[in-house]
């Protein structure tokens, strides 16, 4: 192979075996290492400036086609927390009187309504007197409270059926004594079902739509407090109230979102030859955890001899998603080593992968003895034509 003095070619007449032939030579990394550095006196070692290193970036090979988004397998059904709507106690008989607060319905964009559960408590209290209205004898008096209820305004009518509780008999006194009035202690009547819905007419109630995303359910009430006797009339006072509770659960399967899947990385590069420090530049296709990405502990070089080569600084660019990676040592460009890495997944995945790389067509770029950055690619110098004009104009 005809080897030159000088780091540059260009095609023009040259004599080979006596035979005048034209031949034209292309800058490659053998040739430009052996002077990319060359001055009077030792190597010069150069700063990477950050113009040099976006330029790098630039020339770092990337994947065309991001990954597809994952989606979450089927979800676990849950429930959102409890609604709970009351009525304050009131005096029965009463009709439609609203529960507060107002009942938010189901956001649709939360995912798949499967069923809702009512659970509903009712109270009916009844405060109740009596008083013995015969003069001859003594009455034995009984106190009973009854009351029956219904819940409006809800996918289906809630009615609660018409039960009563009674006292325990007590004896009061002939008509003009110390004792012809009997009060009752308080009676108290409750009630309490639960219902839940699954068929899709009941969900769709639930359901929000545009313009309805809450409703006002309503109950009405009958109570009645009263006292008997079977031998006397009786004087009767009786004050009855209801309250209500009502508690209501939505359980939904959650809509699916798109997962977040790790990145992955594609070919990378390296910067710099001989004695200027050696930068890898990793990047990056998908979404990535920048805290992660600048990680030096999770990259490690393994060396094809087996050495394990630390990090000694890791960098994340986000406007090209790559990482600048210093190795402790410089790597020589010829050889092939191995990047084992923790990728900076943002779903908190640590998925661990490991790419080879090196060789002069990883090579993106390297600064000469004057301190240019030159980029590189596919082992040649980019826009090498321009400089040849440039040192053609030095030398003529």
């Amino acid at each position: 192979m005809l080897r030159t003095s000088k780091w540059w070619s260009w095609t023009g007449p040259v004599r080979f075996l006596g035979s005048p032939r034209r031949r034209a030579f292309a800058p490659v990394i053998e040739a430009m290492e052996s002077i990319a550095l060359m001055s009077v006196g030792a190597p010069r070692r150069t700063a990477l400036d950050a113009r040099a290193v976006r330029q790098a970036h630039r020339e770092a090979p990337t994947l065309s086609n991001p990954p597809a988004a994952l989606s979450d397998a089927a979800s676990a059904p849950e429930s959102l927390p409890v609604q709970t709507l009351t009525l304050a106690p009131t005096l029965t008989n009463f009709q439609n009187q609203p529960l507060s607060p107002s009942l938010a319905l189901f956001n649709p964009a939360l995912g798949t309504l499967t069923s809702v559960t009512v659970a509903q408590s009712v109270t009916f209290l009844g405060d109740i007197s009596a008083q013995n209205l015969d003069p001859n004898a003594s009455a034995s008096i009984t106190a009973t409270l009854s009351g029956n209820y219904q819940i409006n305004g809800l996918s289906q009518t809630i009615n609660g059926p018409s039960r009563s509780v009674s006292s325990q008999p007590i004896t009061a006194g002939p008509l003009g004594s110390s004792t012809d009035t009997v009060n009752f202690p308080q009676l108290r009547l409750e009630q309490s079902s639960t219902n839940t819905y699954t068929n899709p007419a009941d969900l769709a109630f639930f359901t929000a739509t545009s313009g309805r995303s809450s409703i006002v359910p309503t109950m009405s009430a009958t109570g009645q407090g009263f006292s008997t006797s079977p031998s006397s009339n009786l004087l009767r006072n009786n004050t009855t109230t209801t309250s209500a509770t009502v508690a209501i659960i939505y359980t939904y399967i959650p809509a699916a979102s798109p997962a977040v899947a790790c990145p992955t990385i594609g070919k990378i590069g390296r910067i710099g030859v001989h004695q200027q420090k050696t930068l890898l530049i990793v990047p990056f296709q998908g979404v990535v955890d920048p805290t992660r990405a600048s990680n030096r502990s999770d990259y490690l070089v393994i060396a094809r001899d087996g050495r394990r080569i630390p990090i000694l600084s890791a960098t994340y660019n986000p406007s090209t998603n790559s990482v600048t990676l210093r190795p402790s040592i410089r790597l020589n460009v010829h050889y092939h080593d191995t990047l084992r890495l923790t990728l900076p997944c943002s779903n908190g995945d640590t998925d661990v992968v490991s790419q080879r790389f090196g060789s002069k067509y990883s090579l993106i770029g390297f600064h000469d003895h004057q301190g240019n950055f030159v980029p590189v690619r596919n082992g040649h110098i980019v826009h090498f034509s321009g400089r040849l004009a440039t040192r053609r104009s030095h030398h003529s």
